[in-house]
């Protein structure tokens, strides 16, 4: 059926069977935990995306806003190296086929795109930004800031370039300068502050050719409905799976 409303349609799959034995139930879609939506997070869907017509495509976009959070969430826990070291999501992979669930390695061992979030946020060396929301406005003031956390031998001097582009692949933004990285050390390198161009959305490009290190963001622009354009964001995540080395077999 279609899905015009995200309460209503997590409220249906709740009460598919009163007797908790049905796939819905039984694969972790909903009250797998606890009585409200557990993992098949619908109303998260609907708030960045607006409506979605499939569960396919339920399945497609959820994923994207996990390995979203994901990167944002793992990168911060490295920022605040020494007080943290690191995070680890609840679970690694899937004992058994879910609709939806926390993991990152589904049941046959295929990667989601958080996986691949999480791997380049555990590099040992990593550049990354610390921003305060996915969605924004054109015309708002866009400020990030940029941190380098290194769990490798102290790094005296590397360049850092930063690149922003709008959806077209027109550059928004340039900056190019020089940083350090001292030996286990997490901090803070450099700023972006910029004005967010009218556009579907911002792909942000941290390099450096010294650490050998590209880190990619993409920064979702308002549409007409307030939310996230999906094709725009298809497009970003189809790039930066096609940077991905596969994941080896055993």
């Amino acid at each position: 059926q279609d899905l015009h409303d995200g309460r209503a349609l997590s409220e249906g799959l709740q009460n598919l069977d009163e007797k908790y034995n049905s796939p819905w139930f039984i694969h972790h879609a909903v009250k797998a935990h606890y009585p409200s939506d557990t993992w098949f997070r619908v109303n998260e869907i609907y708030i960045y995306f607006y409506e979605t017509f499939s569960l396919e495509e339920c399945c497609e976009l959820g994923a994207i806003i996990q390995g979203a959070c994901y990167k944002a969430r793992f990168e911060a826990a490295r920022r605040k190296w020494p007080k943290t070291s690191m995070a680890i999501n609840w679970c690694f992979n899937e004992p058994w086929p879910n609709v939806s669930c926390t993991n990152v390695l589904d049941y046959y061992r295929r990667p989601k795109l958080a996986y691949w979030m999480l791997r380049d946020a555990y590099r040992p060396r990593n550049l990354s930004l610390r921003y305060d929301k996915l969605l924004w406005k054109a015309q708002e003031e866009y400020r990030a800031q940029i941190f380098v956390s290194n769990d490798l031998e102290p790094v005296p001097s590397f360049t850092l370039v930063v690149t922003v582009y709008d959806d077209e692949g027109n550059t928004a933004y340039e900056q190019t300068a020089t940083a350090s990285a001292g030996e286990n050390t997490s901090g803070q390198i450099g700023e972006i502050v910029l004005t967010v161009p009218p556009c579907r959305g911002m792909w942000i490009e941290l390099y450096s050719p010294e650490l050998r290190i590209t880190s990619r963001y993409f920064m979702a622009v308002e549409n007409e409905q307030g939310k996230i354009d999906r094709q725009a964001v298809r497009a970003f995540v189809a790039d930066y799976l096609s940077h991905k080395a596969p994941v080896p077999e055993d």
